[in-house]
C-alpha cells in the first residue's frame, strides 16, 4: 500500500488543510468505510443516489488518517469537524472525484513499471485474468485492477493504491459512453494497450459498431509516442484501427488465430491450428505448441494469444511466456467455466456457466463453443436477459436464437419478457425441431429445473449480470448434475 505525506496530497490534489502533525502520512486510499482499512484516506464521494460526508464519523471510527470533503458541503459537517482531534487531516477540494482522479494521475508518476491497458467489447476482464496469472506465474510481482473496477471512480482508485514496486501493472477499463475511456487513458498513461474485440456490447449507448471501435481507441489517448496497441484482427475493422494508428502516430500490432497457411507468409502475431475440447484450448504460436486446459473457446484462445504478445513487449522473456501460458486461468466465477460430471452410467454431463455477463457477440460465440465441445450432444441453454442494448435490444436477442437454433439446441427455456419471446421465436423458426419454454423469471426456472435437465449432456447458462443467472447454475450444481 502506498504512502501519502500531507506535501503529497496538497500539492496532487491542489487543496487546502491545516497542517497535520509532524510525520502525518495516509497508508493508501479509499471510498468506501466498509471496507477501508487503518491509516487510509477517505475520499467522500457523493452521487444521484448517496453522499458519503454523511459516513464522516464511521471513516474516522475504522482509522481513516485523513478525509477528503468538498469546500461548499464543509457547513454541514462542521460540528463533526470541530469534533475531531488534529490528528485527522481534513483536506478541502472543489470536487472529490476530481482529486481522487487527480492524485491517481500524480501517483503513476512515480511507478516505474510497465502499465498495460485491456478494454473490448467482451474478453477484456478475462484477458486482464490472463495477464495478471501470466506476469504471477513468472515469480514476478503484479498489480492492478480487482473485481469490476474498470470505470471513473475504480480505476483511480485501483491505482492510488498500487505499490511502487510491482513489476507489471495491469488495467482494465470499460465504458458506457464516448470519453470515458479517454479519461481513464490520461489518468493511467498506459505504456501497452490491448483490445481483445469490438461488438455490439453497450450499443444502445451508440449508434453503430464504428462508433463503439473509435470509443474503443480512446484507450491510446494517454500513451506517448513509445506506446503499442495490440488489437485482435478477428473483431474486424483492421483498416480503421491502422488508419488511427497512423493519424495518432500510435505503433499496432494485429494478432488473429487463423488455419494454417505456408510458413514463411506467417507473421509473428499470428497463431494456427486451434483446438478445442474438454481438455481445453490447444494451437501453434510461432512453431510452439501452446496448451491451457482452464479455456475452451476459440475468444479465449485469441485472449491468450494477444495476453502473450503483450507480455513479450513488456519485456517478459519468450521462454517464461511459453511455460506460464498452461498456467493462465480465470479469477472470476460465472466466465465460461466448465464443469462436468461422469455419471454412474458413464455418461458425461457437462455445465458452462457463463452468467457473468452478456452481449449479442459473446452469447451467440458460447453457444457455438459448446456445440464445438459437443458436437453430438443434446444441449440445453437457458438465458437471462441482455442489458444495455436499447433500440437493438430485440435484433441482439433475436440474433442469439437464431445461433442456438442454427447449432440445433434441443431446449432452449428464456426468461423475462418481450426479449425473451424474440429469441424463442427466432429459435423455433431456425429450429422448428427443437422446444422451447418462456419463463417469466429465475425463479420459475430454477423451480422446474430437475425436469428440465433430464437427458440433457450439456448446459449453457448466460445472460447479463442483472439477470441473476448465477442463481441458476448454482441451483443446478446443487441438484448434483455436475
Amino acid at each position: 500500500m502506498p504512502s501519502y505525506t500531507y506535501e503529497n496530497l496538497v500539492s496532487s490534489m491542489h487543496c487546502i488543510a491545516a497542517a497535520p502533525p509532524s510525520g502525518w502520512k495516509a497508508e493508501g486510499v479509499s471510498t468506501d468505510t466498509r471496507t477501508m482499512d487503518r491509516g487510509c484516506l477517505f475520499f467522500a464521494l457523493s452521487g444521484d443516489r448517496f453522499d458519503a460526508h454523511n459516513y464522516l464519523d464511521e471513516a474516522v471510527g475504522r482509522g481513516a488518517s485523513g478525509i477528503v470533503i468538498e469546500k461548499n458541503k464543509k457547513e454541514s459537517c462542521l460540528a463533526f469537524l470541530n469534533s475531531i482531534g488534529p490528528e485527522i487531516c481534513i483536506f478541502e477540494v472543489d470536487d472529490v472525484l476530481k482529486s481522487l482522479q487527480s492524485l491517481a494521475s500524480w501517483h503513476r508518476r512515480r511507478i516505474a513499471a510497465p502499465v498495460i491497458a485491456v478494454t473490448g467489447s467482451s474478453g477484456k476482464t478475462s484477458a486482464k485474468e490472463m495477464l495478471l496469472t501470466l506476469i504471477e506465474s513468472s515469480g514476478k510481482k503484479a498489480g492492478g485492477t480487482t473485481g469490476n473496477l474498470n470505470n471513473h471512480i475504480g480505476l483511480p482508485l485501483t491505482l492510488a493504491n498500487l505499490d511502487e514496486d510491482c513489476d507489471y501493472i495491469v488495467l482494465e477499463m470499460g465504458m458506457n459512453h464516448p470519453g470515458e475511456i479517454s479519461l481513464l487513458s490520461r489518468i493511467a498513461r498506459p505504456d501497452l494497450s490491448l483490445i481483445t474485440s469490438v461488438s455490439g456490447a453497450h450499443i444502445g449507448f451508440f449508434n453503430s459498431v464504428e462508433e463503439i471501435l473509435s470509443a474503443k481507441l480512446e484507450i491510446t489517448e494517454g500513451m506517448d509516442e513509445n506506446g503499442l496497441l495490440v488489437y485482435c484482427a478477428s473483431s474486424g475493422m483492421q483498416e480503421q484501427v491502422s488508419r488511427y494508428a497512423e493519424n495518432h502516430k500510435i505503433r499496432c500490432l494485429q494478432y488473429a488465430l487463423i488455419e494454417k497457411i505456408s510458413a514463411d507468409r506467417m507473421p509473428d502475431e499470428y497463431g494456427e491450428n486451434l483446438q478445442t475440447d474438454l481438455n481445453g484450448i490447444q494451437f501453434s504460436w510461432r512453431r510452439n505448441t501452446i496448451k491451457n486446459s482452464n479455456y475452451f473457446s476459440r475468444e479465449m484462445a485469441e485472449n491468450l494469444l494477444g495476453c502473450m504478445i503483450v507480455m513479450e513487449k513488456a519485456g517478459m522473456k519468450f521462454p517464461s511466456i511459453l511455460e506460464n501460458a498452461q498456467r493462465a486461468r480465470p479469477l472470476t466465477e460465472g466466465r465460461f467455466q466448465v464443469f462436468r460430471k461422469l455419471n454412474s452410467s458413464g455418461n458425461l454431463s457437462i455445465l458452462i456457466d457463463d452468467s457473468y455477463n452478456a452481449n449479442g457477440d459473446s452469447f451467440c460465440k458460447a453457444i457455438s463453443a459448446l456445440r464445438r465441445i459437443l458436437p453430438e450432444g443434446k444441449l440445453l441453454l437457458i438465458s437471462g436477459e441482455m442489458a444495455e442494448l436499447g433500440n437493438f435490444s430485440e435484433t441482439e436477442h433475436a440474433r442469439v436464437g437464431i445461433q442456438a437454433g442454427l447449432e440445433k439446441y434441443d431446449l432452449v427455456i428464456a426468461s423475462g419478457s418481450e426479449n425473451a419471446t424474440t429469441l424463442l421465436d427466432a429459435c423455433s423458426m431456425e429450429h422448428p425441431d427443437g422446444r422451447t419454454l418462456l419463463a417469466e423469471n429465475r425463479e420459475e426456472i430454477i423451480r422446474d429445473l430437475k425436469q428440465h435437465l433430464k437427458g440433457m449432456d450439456g448446459i449453457l447458462v448466460k445472460g447479463s449480470r442483472s439477470a441473476g443467472m448465477d442463481l441458476v447454475c448454482q441451483a443446478i450444481k446443487e441438484m448434483g448434475y455436475v
